[in-house]
């Protein structure tokens, strides 16, 4: 026996047989064999080279489908097993074929939950102070009167920073024995040298249509009106705005279905062009 292996198996010199080991250190060494054995444990030789591969095993079971995601839930929609949607921040895929029009969150029959809405975050830092804009201009546009009982109006044309607002405001009702309530013309007037009067309309809630026309210098009028044509027992009421006017004095009057109008310098001379560029507003009070 080798020495190493000897003083490995530390033998006892009281009375054992040689071929006994220290049973507290390793065990016995019986025989012929356990001492081979052994003694291939404590020598081993050079490893081998590497064996064949083995043949492939056989393939697994295939894998459960994947989704398919049809992007937001629209209700109506034929939608099939494995089909995947949001709705409401949530996601779902379906369970079993559907075409229903209710929202996957309460048809529990046809979808489940993929993932549920996350929690709203924590308000976010303010950010720094914008540029400050340019001021924005609002003039006003045209203001028309609409028939009693209809809602008001009002729209902004235009582009900043310059905007038009236009009004439509609805014409009172009568008042409790206060009678009718008016009609109205508002128009902005043009006129110069001998030419006859031309109005742009603002408001005509009057109606009729009609010609404005120049008799003489400073004296000009409205006839063909229907509405004024046809009025028994009116009143009529005509104003100026006084903002455009060139200096001097504008008289006006109501006989037999016209209006006239008369112009006069500051010498009190019946002139042409004083009223151009200024604002003629009619009410008729029908009785």
């Amino acid at each position: 026996m080798p020495t190493k292996f000897i003083n490995e198996l530390n033998f006892d010199k009281k009375g054992y047989d040689s071929f006994d080991r220290n049973p507290a250190v390793i065990g016995y060494v019986n025989d012929v064999a356990d001492y081979a054995v052994a003694l291939i444990a404590a020598n081993p030789g050079p490893t081998g080279a590497q064996g064949v591969q083995g043949i492939a095993g056989v393939p697994g079971p295939v894998g459960p489908a994947g989704l398919t995601w049809r992007s937001t839930f629209v209700p109506g929609t034929s939608y099939i097993l494995n089909d995947a949607v949001g709705y409401n921040g949530a996601s779902y895929y379906c369970i079993l074929a559907t075409s229903s029009a209710t929202v996957p969150s309460s048809n529990t029959t046809n979808w489940a939950l993929l993932a549920s809405q996350g929690a709203i975050g924590s308000t976010g830092a303010q950010g720094p102070t914008g540029p400050a804009g340019s001021n924005n201009t609002l003039s006003i546009g045209t203001v028309s009167t609409l028939a009693a009982g209809a809602s008001a109006t009002a729209s902004i044309s235009g582009s900043s920073p310059s905007q038009v607002l236009n009004l439509g405001i609805p014409q009172g009702v009568s008042g409790s024995g206060g009678g009718a309530s008016y009609l109205i013309y508002s128009a902005k007037i043009s006129q110069s040298g001998s030419a006859a009067p031309t109005l742009v309309t603002k408001t005509d809630t009057m109606g009729g249509g009609g010609v404005w026309y120049r008799f003489n210098p400073g004296y000009y009028y409205l006839a063909g009106n229907a509405t004024l044509s046809g009025l028994t027992n009116a009143r009529v009421m005509v104003f100026f705005t006084k903002d455009y006017l060139t200096y001097g004095v504008v008289t006006a009057s109501f006989d037999s279905g016209a209006i006239y109008i008369n112009t006069y310098n500051a010498s009190g001379v019946l002139t042409d062009s004083l009223m151009n560029g200024s604002s003629i507003e009619i009410r008729v009070y029908p009785s």
